[in-house]
């Protein structure tokens, strides 16, 4: 029997490697409609070889993902996935060229007619080449008033792009940043909304790109609000709250931020935080998926992201020995709760 071509989807796109050629990113490949009796048997990946003579492992929970070749992988399911049902394949240890720039990922699915090929254009990355610790040097500051945004940054002074959400449209401006040597700071003036968001870019050669968001808040600044009505006096940003429980799966009652860190417990293996935001709703936006990787013991990665009110949140941890924690900052009434409780 010949079935249809199933649809494979990769994410993300861009792929972080260290000196050795050792992917830090987790590796997404969905297998999507594949026919109603179609039954996925294996599937086989594709990349340009790291420097490695040898074959390589990687790991995929429910799989068993042996290297064939440097650079070539089959995975193998444990129990076949339903036939016709969509599946993700997350896998982490994967190796690679340590080089920058565009790569192809071939995926083969094998079903019983045979292997059902596709090539993916993806882009390669130093792990190098991104912003870490990226905050003001004030959280607080008074109506009109300024910050130092400070951050870590790639080496070689690359080219910077902030977004304020307090413009209109929030468009972004490139900015001449303070860099010291990958030290950087850039100042920010006249805020006079209660929370302005920064959205910081950062690109260099070969598509590199990284990005990350901070926000500060002004002393009895301006609200934007469809319908507001208040008797008395308004509190938007109540306490902070401790994300519980990573690995778990939460709902916001209300918008905020949140701000995650990871951490590896171990001088030989990675930790890798994934950050899932899925709002809900007939008009939601799409899902927003974000991972960080730790690579040195004690060197803690953060992430940062919006949350919208009533989205699910899904943190998930991989790697020998990872640590993560995760604030969550209610810009308005409401808990972070666990969803489904």
């Amino acid at each position: 029997m010949t079935h249809e071509a199933p649809q494979v989807r990769v994410h993300p796109r861009v792929l972080r490697y260290t000196p050795t050629g050792e992917i830090t990113t987790t590796l997404r490949v969905t297998i999507g409609t594949h026919g109603p009796d179609a039954v996925v048997n294996g599937v086989h990946l594709t990349l340009p070889p790291g420097p490695s003579t040898t074959p390589a492992d990687a790991t995929a929970p429910g799989w068993t993902v042996r290297g064939t070749a440097p650079g070539t992988w089959h995975a193998q399911p444990a129990e076949p996935p339903p036939a016709g049902a969509p599946f993700d394949l997350d896998l982490t240890g994967l190796r690679t060229s340590p080089r920058t720039g565009p790569v192809d990922l071939a995926v083969g699915v094998a079903l019983d007619d045979g292997e059902h090929l596709t090539t993916h254009r993806l882009f390669q990355q130093d792990e190098l080449f991104a912003i870490t610790r990226l905050a003001p040097t004030k959280s607080h500051v008074e109506y009109h008033g300024s910050a130092d945004l400070t951050w870590k940054g790639p080496d070689g002074k690359p080219f910077y792009t902030l977004w304020r959400s307090d413009e209109e449209p929030s468009t972004g401006h490139p900015i001449t940043v303070d860099d010291q040597g990958g030290a950087c700071r850039y100042t920010v003036h006249d805020l006079t909304r209660d929370i302005t968001a920064f959205l910081l870019v950062v690109n260099g050669r070969d598509h590199q790109e990284d990005r990350a968001v901070t926000y500060v808040i002004a002393t009895k600044g301006d609200v934007l609000a469809g319908a507001l009505s208040v008797d008395g006096t308004a509190r938007l940003l109540h306490a902070p709250q401790e994300v519980p429980d990573i690995p778990g799966t939460y709902r916001a009652d209300t918008d905020g931020f949140l701000s995650a860190t990871v951490t590896t417990g171990s001088s030989s293996s990675t930790a890798t935080l994934t950050l899932t935001i899925a709002p809900q709703g007939a008009d939601a936006q799409p899902t927003i998926r974000r991972s960080v990787t730790a690579t040195l013991a004690g060197r803690p990665v953060t992430a940062q992201l919006p949350l919208p009110a009533g989205s699910l949140l899904t943190l998930r941890c991989d790697g020998a020995q990872p640590i993560a924690t995760a604030t969550w900052f209610p810009l308005g009434g409401g808990n972070l709760g666990k969803a489904g409780s």
